[in-house]
């Protein structure tokens, strides 16, 4: 039985992304501050982003469904379209 005592360094060779850039601060978002992306992507920032968006839209619909009813209850020149014969 053989006992070494000299340590044999390996290389880890994995899938990487090349160096790592980094911003004119020294840190990696150029602002010095370090990779911490936990106030950047905030659940609650797109929380409201998707309740203004959702708001937006409901307004739009509001509008012209409204729109649509104020027009054919007091135009006396509205006609209704006839549906094509495939639909």
């Amino acid at each position: 039985m053989v006992t070494s005592t000299k340590k044999i360094n390996q290389i880890r060779v994995g899938p990487g992304s090349g160096p790592r850039k980094v911003g004119p601060n020294g840190g990696p978002r150029g602002n010095g501050q370090s990779g911490n992306n936990s106030e950047r992507f905030s659940p609650n920032k797109y929380r409201i982003g998707m309740w203004v968006a959702l708001a937006g839209v409901a307004m739009m619909f509001v509008a012209l469904t409204s729109a649509y009813v104020v027009r054919t209850s007091t135009s006396n020149d509205w006609r209704p379209i006839a549906m094509p014969r495939l639909l």
